[in-house]
């Protein structure tokens, strides 16, 4: 049954609230929300994780197709590579619920040799590196993580192994 506006069941981004205070109110209106169904709605800091760095809301189906440009870089330093002015994009996504998070850039589509960053709500923090992952194997450059992940808000940022790689991934 949905109880919406005013149930205790019904998800933030369609309760006619604006619970992340940032002036805008539910689906579609709140960037925060990638739909009326989406339990939270998540503050829409757009520095969250560097000032040069675009965020968007990983889309409810998990997948999403780009390019990585140096019109959004990451300056963020891992253990893997990438940062450091690396074309990148990150995705902010929260999680209601114990999950195993399965990224990957394997993908037909995938053109760049990328790098997967995952790290905590406090993105831009050198203690928000949770995980990160760079080449398949030596001869496949595209990227897999693997990691179990507590509730919580969460950025994964997809990048290029260098300044200079440039070029899709999905």
């Amino acid at each position: 049954d949905d109880d919406c506006p005013m149930g205790p069941g019904c998800p933030e981004c369609s309760d006619r609230v604006d619970n992340d205070v940032n002036g805008e109110t539910d689906y579609p209106a709140d960037d925060g929300c990638a739909s009326a169904a989406d339990d939270v709605e998540l503050v829409d800091d757009a520095a969250a994780c560097g000032a040069n760095l675009q965020i968007k809301m990983l889309p409810p189906s998990g997948i999403d197709t780009g390019m990585l440009t140096t019109a959004s870089t990451s300056l963020l330093t891992t253990p893997c590579g990438g940062g450091n002015g690396a074309p990148a994009i990150a995705y902010v996504f929260h999680i209601s619920q114990p999950k195993v998070l399965v990224a990957s850039t394997d993908l037909p589509l995938t053109t760049v040799d990328t790098v997967l960053d995952l790290r905590s709500d406090m993105c831009d923090e050198p203690t928000a590196h949770l995980a990160c992952h760079d080449d398949i194997t030596t001869s496949n450059k595209k990227s897999r993580l693997v990691r179990p992940i507590q509730p919580g808000t969460y950025y994964l940022i997809v990048e290029s192994s260098g300044a200079a790689e440039t070029g899709l991934y999905a």
